[in-house]
């Protein structure tokens, strides 16, 4: 069965891959993530993109060695640093902006079966959602819809879907590890004015 969250979602074309613009999967989760949650109202395509990529690239180095982060790719916590400066840097529209929330920084110990509920809940919404997978792949991803078996990816390396009975936590022993504190995610909302 279809969920209504994957019958809704906006066209948002292929996925830019790891090698078109460079390897780190944390910088192009970060652009695809961006990508598909603007798709519905200010698709970021080619000289935007590249411009991203370059401002990523440029922030990665100012706080690592770039051949690290080439390497041995991105820690979970420059990861959620770069997807809010990117965040920042892009627009949502007039009135609009960018939301980015973490619903399990804080709760070690959390139950997977609630972080299915609530990842299932965030796309139903029209969030997209990026996670940072261990186990058979070590990445991060974009997931921008599900049905009641998958998990649908918008992603740098052509991952096409997740079986979510093959998704856990990260002390089970499934093939797709989800580190809870590691669930983003990314909404249009309207933006806050400021009081003159």
């Amino acid at each position: 069965m279809v969920t209504r969250a994957v019958e809704a979602l906006p066209a948002v074309g292929e996925p830019y891959l790891q090698g078109q613009l460079d390897t780190l999967c944390g910088i192009y989760s970060a652009i695809n993530g961006l990508a598909a949650v603007l798709a519905s109202v200010w698709p970021l395509r080619g000289s935007a993109a590249t411009t991203l990529f370059r401002h990523a690239i440029g922030f990665v180095a100012q706080r690592i060695p770039l051949v690290d982060a080439v390497i041995d790719g991105i820690s979970p916590e420059l990861w959620l640093d770069l997807i809010q400066e990117l965040a920042r840097l892009v627009k949502a529209g007039p009135g609009r902006a960018i939301r980015i929330e973490r619903p399990f920084a804080d709760t070690p110990g959390v139950r997977f079966r609630e972080v299915c509920a609530r990842i299932d809940a965030a796309l139903d919404r029209g969030d997209v959602v990026l996670v940072s997978l261990v186990g058979t792949y070590d990445h991060y991803t974009v997931v921008r819809g599900h049905t009641d078996a998958r998990y649908l990816l918008h992603d740098s390396i052509s991952l096409q879907s997740l079986m979510k009975r093959a998704c856990g936590s990260l002390r089970s022993s499934r093939r797709h590890l989800i580190d809870p504190r590691w669930v983003v995610l990314l909404r249009v909302v309207e933006a806050v004015r400021e009081p003159p």
